[in-house]
């Protein structure tokens, strides 16, 4: 993410000049990067990447607590979803199996 952010910025200005009438208008991609490092410096592309990383973060650990979670109940569980041995099918074969055994 931090590689990719100045590329997160710069669409983002892009996208915000229709905004602002007064300055002057970035004309592509590679604009924004030079005129924004030469007037600004190489910080400004990476404003914003803190909060970012850090919501991110948050967002990861909550997805990870709640994944590890819920896997670990549905491995301890008995039931229609947790994994069973054999599907039915199997199960039905192995009956007609001993069944047709029994009666030879």
């Amino acid at each position: 993410m931090a590689l990719t952010y100045p590329l997160l910025t710069a669409t983002t200005r892009l996208q915000v000049q229709h905004n602002q009438p007064d300055q002057r208008r970035y004309t592509n991609l590679w604009d924004v990067i030079v005129r924004t490092t030469t007037e600004e410096g190489w910080a400004k592309l990476y404003a914003g990447l803190k909060p970012a990383l850090a919501g991110n973060i948050v967002s990861m650990g909550v997805y990870y607590y709640w994944y590890a979670l819920l896997m670990s109940l549905a491995q301890g569980m008995r039931g229609p979803l947790a994994r069973r041995r054999c599907c039915w099918w199997q199960r039905r074969a192995a009956r007609w199996r001993w069944q047709w055994a029994i009666e030879r």
